[in-house]
């Protein structure tokens, strides 16, 4: 079953309030529900992982995180999430560093792309390919 595009739920984590308005406005541009975390400890609150502090769980169809954040950096997130039943869920990580080494990792952890700050427009829309419940 297809969702529509205003169906399609899409999880931000960034600390850095002004990427996260960035990114959060490009996806609404494109029509998706955005909720905005500003730390992995949060994100795993909001997905309902964390069984300590657990929320009602929302059905995301997809995760953008930045990689460096305060407590919990956005690998050790994504590392978390293919580990919980949501591994499933695409993940892109997002960062202003451009380090092939951290690229490669996050890839081979399982994270559908890895963006470079600042995050374009073009970027954002091509990661729609990821979202499998996206109908036209």
């Amino acid at each position: 079953m297809f969702r529509s595009k205003s169906e399609v739920r899409v999880l931000v984590v960034d600390d850095d309030k002004s990427s996260q308005r960035l990114v959060e406005k490009m996806l609404k541009k494109l029509s998706f529900s955005v909720t905005t975390t500003c730390s992995a400890t949060e994100a795993l609150v909001e997905l309902g992982i964390d069984r300590n502090q657990s929320r009602n769980s929302k059905d995301f169809d997809l995760i953008i995180s930045d990689f460096v954040m305060p407590g919990m950096t956005g690998f050790e997130l994504l590392q978390r999430l293919k580990a919980s039943p949501l591994r499933n869920v695409p993940v892109v990580i997002m960062s202003s560093d451009n380090i092939q080494d951290r690229i490669d990792r996050c890839l081979s952890e399982g994270a559908k792309s890895y963006l470079v700050k600042p995050v374009r427009f073009d970027q954002i829309k091509e990661l729609r390919s990821y979202i499998r419940k996206l109908g036209d």
